[in-house]
């Protein structure tokens, strides 16, 4: 479903069998900084994506998640540090090891 450099945090399971509701968050390979969507992904096949917000810094990626941001306000799904492990435990041990430092970073925010 996804590459190593892409974490998706599954937000919402849209109890009323619609599908399900994703922020996927994007590290970039060759520069600094990340970016984050939200995509909608129906049962039919259908997959909505929102649009791109960019960030510097993990600290303001996670901000963004959790709508605390201080710049850009998140209108759309929430995620939780909780979420956002459980999301980074699902990766490959690949994926873990290009994530390692934010989720350093996230498992130390969370305590």
């Amino acid at each position: 479903m996804s590459e190593i450099n892409e974490l998706w945090i599954l937000v919402d399971k849209n109890g009323h069998n619609t599908g399900r509701s994703y922020l996927v968050v994007r590290k970039y390979k060759r520069r600094t900084g990340y970016s984050v969507r939200q995509v909608d992904m129906s049962f039919t096949g259908y997959k909505h994506s929102s649009r791109v917000e960019k960030f510097p810094t993990w600290t303001e990626v996670l901000q963004y998640l959790q709508d605390k941001h201080p710049r850009v306000t998140n209108y759309g799904i929430t995620a939780s540090l909780k979420e956002v492990i459980e999301a980074f435990e699902r990766i490959s041990p690949e994926a873990r090891e290009f994530w390692s430092e934010e989720i350093k970073a996230t498992k130390g925010g969370e305590e």
